[in-house]
């Protein structure tokens, strides 16, 4: 992957994202960033599970300096699904999806 193409960029946000994850754990990571704790799926990488919603909307934002994931420039929530989860499973084929129990 050409490190200039924004699916490369976009994927180390992911990595990015999980470390913060990682470093601030689950109520503190949801806590400091405003997202809910996942319900259906969760991402794993390396045995960890991962809220997809909450590692995708974080490495958007850190893709997006000063935007919220959440909400769209004209004020309106921005969805999460299908396709944001197809997109972190091509870009990032070491993580995984699951589903919860």
């Amino acid at each position: 992957m050409n490190p200039k193409d924004p699916d490369y960029i976009f994927a180390h946000k992911i990595y990015v994202a999980i470390e913060e994850y990682d470093k601030l754990g689950a109520d503190d990571f949801m806590t400091e960033y405003g997202f809910g704790k996942a319900t259906t799926y969760a991402l794993e990488l390396d045995g960890k599970q991962y809220p997809p919603k909450a590692i995708y909307g974080l490495a958007w934002e850190l893709q997006n300096p000063g935007k919220k994931f959440m909400q769209t420039d004209s004020g309106k929530r921005r969805t999460f699904g299908k396709p944001q989860i197809d997109r972190i499973l091509k870009i990032c084929p070491s993580i995984k999806l699951v589903k919860l129990k």
